[in-house]
């Protein structure tokens, strides 16, 4: 009984109990209750927000690179990230430079950071620059940092002073941009060309880099740098053309000249070397192997142009030194201009100014003369034509060193022409080298060219006993030129010439007839029909021909007394011999019998030559 009793007031309880608990839960529910704060149930506090680290900048990455702690820098690149485009030129060439720290010294980071580099199409580059340009040259002017911040890398942004120089509006005028090229590194770089309000160009050389998917500019450079990143294939495509020019010209090909130049330099070139071989002036008959050639890109020019030193030797004794200038023309390389190595101009295109003014849209100039330009004075850099003329004139002057520098150079440059030889036929006649000077007569002859002679001309009429004349000897004609006295020039048609030239065997002397003593001595006889029809004749005797004088000094080495009908003495005005009438004797050189055989045996060829 007991038993059923407590089990009831046991049952009753729980049941008691569970009523009790869900009126509380539906109260909680129904929010009918409030809880005390002592049955609340105990919560952690909330979490602080991780601070996000920075992203590393350049200076970061040097600093971990530079501790040589490979793991360190891996695990800040993952946690932190880079906070500007890493360029191959900076990772491979910068950071070991500025650490001291190869990349050996720290693969995996160098591995990990060339991974992070972003790969840049050229095509891309192209499309895109041109308006990335724009948009930084406007940020620059309106001296915008929002505006520009967006287009550049932090480190251009650093050194922002530069673009704000460039496109500075007081002094900009205009721009344009070269062909991109892709860097050792794989890096896209693209020159920058920027003229100023007094038409002087600038260069500056653009790397371009991608951040975070967009196109920027990764870097600026100027100064001295740039001159060894502008253009870099363009400097090696002017030396590969030039070596391809020199190996055709040494093929006797001219062709190469013309795609080679612009069509104003081009004319100029034929002017400076004639019409047969105008480009031979530039290669004088040398081999690629002997000519050498240094590109480069010098910055204190109008025009930013690239430039080629070239340089041979000219002969056994001196070097031949020039430099070419290449101008973007059409957006192809062309020579525009030939210096000597004094900064005196050889030859130039008249236009070479007007296609800077091209490439900005700009009006044309008018076109240079030579009174705009100063022009070289070295003899082997002269036209050819003027330095013939200039041979010819220093003939005259009878300078024989000088004679003989000449005609070297015109044999070397124009080896088929006969000018050469023939001016070089004066130089060893003079020098009484026979067997030189006549195979350089014929020689002369035979290209078609002059031979020419520097001889004495005995002289009655005009108060004096001799005069020298430089004597030109070709098929058609034969060219007089009196040094001093002995009349006018004269050119003397070649088949006007008599078969009575030969060696003097007598002669008259007017108003005494002939002289005794047989032959009239050591001369030739020129004898000619004149433009009237007439017989004409010259006496022409063997240079350094003279008479003697009374001033007690001994006789030259190489001259000897001719005990022959002389006209040593004293004449009148009217030519005639005045006072003792007594033959004197000449004084002439030992070898004027070969001397003359020299001239005549050339008379006698060209004679020959005009008939056939």
């Amino acid at each position: 009984m007991v038993f059923m009793n407590i089990s009831s007031r046991s049952a009753t309880r729980k049941v008691t109990r569970g009523i009790v608990l869900r009126c509380v839960l539906f109260s909680l529910l129904a929010g009918s209750i409030s809880v005390l704060p002592f049955a609340a149930p105990a919560q952690a506090p909330p979490k602080k927000p991780v601070a996000q680290k920075k992203a590393m900048t350049q200076a970061d990455v040097e600093k971990y690179w530079k501790a040589g702690d490979d793991a360190l820098l891996i695990s800040e690149l993952k946690g932190r990230g880079l906070a500007f485009a890493p360029s191959g030129e900076w990772l491979n060439v910068t950071l070991p430079k500025v650490t001291g720290v190869p990349p050996s010294s720290v693969p995996r980071s160098m591995t990990a950071l060339r991974a992070l580099v972003p790969k840049l199409d050229l095509d891309e580059v192209t499309t895109k620059a041109p308006v990335l340009i724009t948009n930084l040259k406007t940020a620059a002017q309106k001296r915008s940092d929002v505006d520009l911040q967006p287009l550049v890398d932090p480190s251009v942004m650093a050194n922002k002073a530069l673009v704000y120089d460039i496109f500075d509006p007081t002094s900009f005028r205009a721009y344009t941009l070269g062909k991109p090229a892709e860097g050792e590194y794989g890096d896209v770089g693209m020159p920058l060309f920027a003229l100023n309000s007094g038409n002087v160009e600038k260069l500056y050389y653009v790397r371009f880099s991608q951040f975070k998917g967009k196109l920027i500019i990764g870097d600026m450079v100027t100064g001295p740098e740039v001159a060894d990143l502008y253009l870099h294939d363009e400097k090696t495509l002017a030396k590969t053309k030039l070596e391809t020019m020199f190996r055709a010209l040494n093929d006797g090909d001219q062709s190469g000249i013309k795609t080679l130049c612009t069509p104003g330099l081009y004319d100029a070139i034929q002017t400076w070397g004639g019409d047969k071989h105008p480009g031979d002036r530039l290669s004088h008959g040398h081999t690629v192997g002997q000519v050498t050639v240094e590109t480069t890109v010098p910055l204190d020019q109008k025009s930013i142009r690239v430039v080629s030193k070239i340089s041979y030797p000219l002969s056994a004794k001196s070097n031949i030194v020039f430099y070419i200038d290449f101008d973007r023309v059409d957006n192809e390389l062309k020579m525009v201009r030939i210096r000597d190595d004094e900064n005196k101009v050889i030859v130039y295109d008249p236009n070479i100014d007007n296609y800077l003014n091209r490439r900005y849209s700009l009006p044309d100039a008018p076109p240079l003369v030579d009174a705009d330009v100063t022009k070289t004075e070295k003899l082997w850099a002269q036209p050819l034509d003027q330095l013939k003329l200039t041979a010819q004139r220093i003939l005259q002057y009878h300078d024989v060193a000088k004679i003989s520098e000449l005609a070297q150079m015109l044999v070397e440059e124009a080896p088929t022409s006969g000018d050469g030889y023939g001016i070089r036929a004066a130089a060893n006649l003079m020098q009484h080298k026979i067997d030189d000077a006549d195979k350089d007569a014929q020689r002369a002859l035979e290209l078609d060219g002059t031979a020419y002679f520097i001889v004495e001309r005995k002289l009655l009429s005009t108060g004096s006993q001799f005069g020298v004349v430089v004597l030109g000897v070709s098929r058609s004609k034969i060219d007089y030129r009196p040094v001093a006295g002995g009349g006018a020039p004269e050119a003397i048609d070649i088949k006007s010439v008599l078969d009575s030239t030969k060696f003097a065997t007598g002669h008259s002397v007017p108003g005494l007839g002939k002289l005794p003593g047989g032959d009239a001595g050591p001369y030739l006889k020129l004898e000619f029909k004149g433009l009237d029809g007439k017989k004409k004749s010259y006496d022409l005797a063997s240079y350094g021909t003279t008479c003697p004088k009374n001033d007690g000094k001994p006789l030259a080495p190489d001259l000897i007394r001719i005990a022959s009908n002389s006209i040593c003495g004293a004449t009148s005005s009217n030519g005639q011999i005045t006072g003792n009438i007594t033959p004197v004797d000449v004084l002439t050189p030992q070898t004027w019998h070969e001397d003359l055989s020299v001239v005549l045996q050339a008379i006698n060829s060209a004679r020959g030559s005009s008939h056939k």
